[in-house]
């Protein structure tokens, strides 16, 4: 096999793919816990599977992120010029928007300016804002990790985060179903997600086309991923309670991985049409602004659900919906990115 450089188009992609998974895991009822109340036995089924492999999404973003930024070699003062300061400012900026969104249903409400900084530091302006913070605090230690993988061997530390990973989410919780001690995972900081998963993007990325690719290793990884995949479905079916990220969890790093070098491998293998990959580039490349505002705009385009949903499944109701945020989050990223100072944060 002839070896070859990924195409930038490969990574916009997989951000569109892991946007695609941000907003399925926020539509509730409307969507990944449809399953709960269904009479409809396709219905059902298609959600046990949905909310099994739907936990990629988070981790594919951050492996996206070590894969691109752990091969390079950046000073601290670089980071924090260039990298810290821009997230910040994204952060102050992403809280201002849901504050002032809120207000805007609530005209009896003033501009509270201790409440909105009180918001920032918390995190709390909406709850999916956690991601930034976690993004944050990877890029406080981004040098030390560029020069820490520089000196360990790929695909020993891969095995190593992946099993480490795999027991800890995965073992763990189920051993915990079976005693009843609850869904909680064992909760050890040192795993964060930002830290492993960006680790995890790394190795993969640089042992793809020597280990993954063999066809022993795709049945062997095929024959793990069905086992774990059936594990979890069976786990959310008999316990019905929603709470699908304690299993759930236990399958991230197998689909986030799975997702990265199948994608990695067609874009790689196969020549994409030019038009195509300019179509990719420019939707990859509003992802981040689709992530910032998802919340209104999920908000926004419910009725098309509620229209949807009275006339077809649930399910394609659903898809369409997140369809129509997506597009219309990207369009109107790509807009405020010809705004000077916006456009250097998105």
């Amino acid at each position: 096999m002839n070896r070859k450089e990924p195409k930038t188009v490969y990574f916009e992609i997989l951000r569109l793919i892991a946007i695609f998974g941000v907003l399925f895991c926020h539509t509730g009822r409307s969507g990944i816990h449809h399953y709960l109340e269904t009479d409809n036995r396709f219905n059902y089924w298609f959600g046990i599977f949905a909310v099994s492999v739907a936990q990629y999404c988070i981790p594919l973003f951050f492996m996206i992120t070590g894969a691109l930024l752990l091969k390079r070699q950046e000073s601290i003062s670089y980071v924090l010029r260039h990298r810290v300061l821009r997230i910040v400012c994204v952060i102050v900026l992403a809280a201002l928007f849901q504050y002032l969104w809120r207000l805007r249903g609530q005209p009896g409400l003033g501009f509270d300016r201790k409440l909105y900084f009180q918001m920032v530091y918390e995190g709390s302006a909406a709850g999916q804002h956690w991601f930034l913070y976690a993004y944050l605090s990877f890029l406080l230690i981004l040098p030390f990790l560029q020069r820490l993988v520089k000196v360990i061997p790929a695909r020993s530390w891969f095995i190593y985060l992946f099993i480490i990973w795999e027991i800890i989410y995965g073992l763990f919780p189920i051993i915990a179903y079976y005693q009843e001690w609850g869904s909680t995972p064992l909760e050890l900081s040192m795993f964060g997600d930002a830290v492993l998963y960006s680790m995890l993007g790394y190795f993969v990325e640089c042992c793809t086309e020597d280990f993954f690719y063999k066809g022993k290793n795709v049945f062997w990884t095929f024959i793990i991923v069905s086992l774990l995949v059936a594990g979890t479905m069976y786990m959310n079916h008999t316990t019905l309670d929603g709470h699908y990220a304690a299993y759930g969890s236990a399958l991230a790093p197998v689909f986030s991985f799975l997702i990265y070098i199948t994608v990695r491998y067609i874009c790689c293998h196969w020549r994409c049409p030019v038009i195509l990959e300019k179509g990719f580039l420019f939707a990859g490349s509003g992802v981040f602004g689709v992530y910032l505002m998802e919340g209104p705009l999920r908000e926004t385009f419910y009725f098309i659900y509620l229209v949807l949903n009275t006339r077809i499944y649930s399910y394609p109701a659903t898809f369409v919906w997140i369809f129509t945020c997506i597009v219309t989050g990207i369009l109107i990223t790509n807009l405020l990115k010809k705004v000077p100072v916006i456009g250097k944060l998105l």
